[in-house]
């Protein structure tokens, strides 16, 4: 029985998450210190370090593709200001 009122409070507290981000961690009616409460603070933390991680993982991505092709952007731009200058 204690386990199934944990797992279901991690469930809460991970759709917590989903559902309102990090104002969402006091969206709760459990008492501190019990095993609902660390329930609810296991699935939360756990949805919240998931987004970090994919936001970093986002982030690296788009910083690739931005940055791939900078140089022939560059040249690109500089002939295209050198005929302007014309």
């Amino acid at each position: 029985m204690m386990n199934t009122a944990f797992d279901d409070c991690v469930r809460e507290g991970r759709a917590a998450f989903r559902n309102a981000g990090v104002s969402a961690q006091s969206h709760h009616s459990h008492t501190r210190g019990t095993v609902q409460y660390e329930g609810f603070t296991a699935g939360f933390n756990e949805a919240r370090h998931a987004a970090h991680a994919r936001a970093l993982d986002d982030s690296l991505a788009y910083h690739n593709l931005s940055t791939r092709d900078a140089h022939i952007d560059l040249a690109w731009a500089n002939r295209l200001a050198a005929r302007a200058g014309q």
